[in-house]
């Protein structure tokens, strides 16, 4: 089964699918066992009463019945691991849907504080090299003032 390339709402049709499959499969299991615990009664009455043709029959029936369940088992072995791997595949579908409608996006998050705020990200950076620029400056006095101090009579 290729669960790569799937979609999360593909994932839960085939998801659903494998789950109606698994219920028919232990149905199917469960009617078997019945099945054979009607016939596996019946031989034994059969047996009491002394009926060979009954036995025959019982014998014949509880046979169907053990290959039957014997053929779902084996159904089932291989399709478990499947069901799980869906199931998994699901849960990340599921894991990796919430984490990009309940997270952030950064930019969604980015423009709502910039309008609360009033100012775009062009602001922003003009704002930025302003502080820089006075920076700067003031940096640039100091360096002056360090290398020509000012005479006590200025």
């Amino acid at each position: 089964m290729e669960l790569d390339g799937l979609t999360r709402e593909e994932l839960y049709q085939q998801l659903s699918l494998y789950i109606l499959t698994e219920k028919q499969l232990k149905k199917s299991i469960t009617e078997s066992i019945q099945g054979y615990e009607t016939w596996k009664d019946r031989l034994k009455n059969a047996s009491e009463a002394g009926r060979a043709d009954l036995i025959q029959a019982a014998e014949s029936e509880l046979t169907n019945h053990r290959l039957r369940l014997s053929q779902l088992n084996a159904e089932f072995t291989v399709f478990e691991p499947e069901l799980r791997a869906l199931k998994e595949a699901v849960r990340r579908a599921d894991i990796k849907a919430q984490g990009r409608t309940s997270g952030v996006d950064p930019e969604t998050l980015l423009q709502s504080l910039q309008t609360m705020t009033g100012k775009t990200s062009t602001d922003q950076i003009l704002d930025t090299l302003v502080k820089d620029q006075e920076a700067e400056s003031l940096l640039q006095e100091l360096k002056d003032q360090l290398q020509y101090p000012k005479s006590p009579r200025e």
